[in-house]
């Protein structure tokens, strides 16, 4: 799952950084630049999906992977302590983290529909702008969290595997 966590953070980072790019080159759409604005818009979109997508499945991966852990516990009689407890404290820190993402990359959405001057503008782009560098921080701070986390969550399954494993399975009767 390493991986894939990876490879998310990774695509959600590098199109936040195009739309960032895109957007600064997009500055001055009174002078023609309507094509790489309309490009803006649709990478902004694109950020926000992708986002969404990027921490859903993380967090997901820690709600499979807590049940999965607290039935191991059941089944091979491991301390919830050691197993569970510790799995949970890392899905609520996913989930905190990875709804503070969200939210960054939203606001930085609803930033640019606020100085979007195709319409009427309701503040300057200046706050689309420093939500927009705010939503890259949080991003790659979040990332690195949450590929910590899944790090971890993979060890704990690990050690729960080995145990699991140890255990001495009961033979099919024969009569």
């Amino acid at each position: 799952m390493f991986s894939i966590a990876l490879g998310l953070s990774a695509a959600n980072i590098i199109l936040l950084a195009m739309a960032f790019t895109v957007g600064l080159s997009a500055l001055d759409v009174e002078s023609g630049a309507m094509t790489v604005y309309s490009t803006h818009i649709a990478i902004g979109i694109a950020c926000g999906l992708m986002c969404a997508l990027t921490h859903v499945a993380i967090f997901t991966y820690f709600m499979a992977t807590s049940k999965w852990l607290h039935a191991a516990v059941d089944k091979g009689g491991m301390q919830y302590n050691d197993f569970v407890a510790p799995s949970l404290s890392r899905k609520i820190r996913v989930l905190a983290a990875g709804l503070v993402a969200i939210g960054g990359t939203l606001a930085a959405m609803i930033g640019g529909a606020g100085c979007d001057p195709t319409v009427n503008i309701l503040w300057p782009a200046g706050i689309h702008l420093a939500l927009a560098i705010s939503a890259i921080i949080i991003n790659i701070i979040v990332a690195l969290i949450e590929l910590r986390l899944v790090s971890d969550q993979g060890k704990l399954i690990d050690k729960a595997l080995i145990i699991l494993n140890t255990l001495p399975t009961s033979q099919p009767s024969t009569t």
